[in-house]
């Protein structure tokens, strides 16, 4: 069977991971390009040009030419189209609402202070060397940032899993997958520690979603699961500057 479209992203994106979930749990034929966000092939003319005028993934390109961005934009084409299923994408209009408010909430809540202490923790230090040591550690962690993601645990304990075992209902839906893949940015690199004692409706959560997207889930976190292995360091502490100069090194081969 052909593929129906393209995908472009990196597997360090969460909402590119997403995406590849949801997709390959509904065995949807399609091609994927990969995307090295970590050498900026998403910001030259070229990209911007040809793949993505916003300069992000993930972008899909349909094979009639039609190109779109933004990840819930996405679902709801792929949903529209038909190219995942009404498991997926409901047609009774309040399922769907429910799973839109939630799409919303995480977009300038847990994705954001996920996204905040990656970028900490892992992009900002390049973005700081010089050729030396000097500035490696400095300002690598943000506690503002660890004070948003206990904000953002506490809303999913104790308002989206008050009353259902998953976040908009008692059976899993795309916000399981994009909330999750937001948590394993920070969680599988090891960068924190979910408090499975402070929120344990959110730690069993996050084991149930795992369990039931498996092994999809797993082969879009590869990566992510093997350098969080690889640097294993207590949750608050920074990258060691060994790990930081691996990480140079390997862009630099890549």
């Amino acid at each position: 069977m052909s593929s129906s479209f393209k995908l472009f992203y990196d597997y360090f994106s969460p909402l590119s991971r997403s995406i590849i979930i949801l997709l390959e749990h509904n065995k949807v034929v399609y091609e994927k390009t990969s995307v090295a966000l970590r050498k900026g092939e998403h910001l030259s003319k070229e990209f911007g040009e040809n793949v993505n005028r916003h300069h992000k993934v993930p972008v899909i390109h349909d094979n009639d030419g039609f190109r779109l961005a933004e990840t819930v934009a996405i679902y709801h084409y792929l949903g529209r189209k038909g190219i995942i299923s009404e498991r997926w994408y409901p047609t009774d209009v309040k399922k769907l609402a429910k799973i839109d408010e939630f799409l919303q909430w995480n977009h300038n809540s847990l994705l954001l202070t996920t996204g905040s202490i990656f970028y900490d923790a892992w992009l900002k230090p390049f973005k700081d060397i010089s050729g030396t040591e000097h500035g490696m550690m400095n300002n690598v962690r943000d506690p503002t940032n660890f004070v948003d993601i206990q904000n953002s645990l506490s809303m999913l304990e104790n308002v989206w899993l008050e009353n259902t075992k998953f976040l908009v209902d008692e059976e899993p839906s795309y916000a399981e997958i994009i909330a999750a893949c937001a948590l394993m940015q920070v969680v599988g690199l090891r960068l924190f520690a979910i408090d499975e004692g402070k929120y344990p409706k959110v730690s069993r959560w996050l084991q149930d979603t795992k369990e039931f997207f498996n092994p999809e889930f797993d082969a879009a976190h590869q990566y992510i699961y093997k350098y969080g292995e690889r640097f294993n360091g207590p949750p608050k502490l920074g990258l060691t500057i060994k790990a930081i100069l691996f990480l140079r090194n390997l862009m630099k081969k890549n």
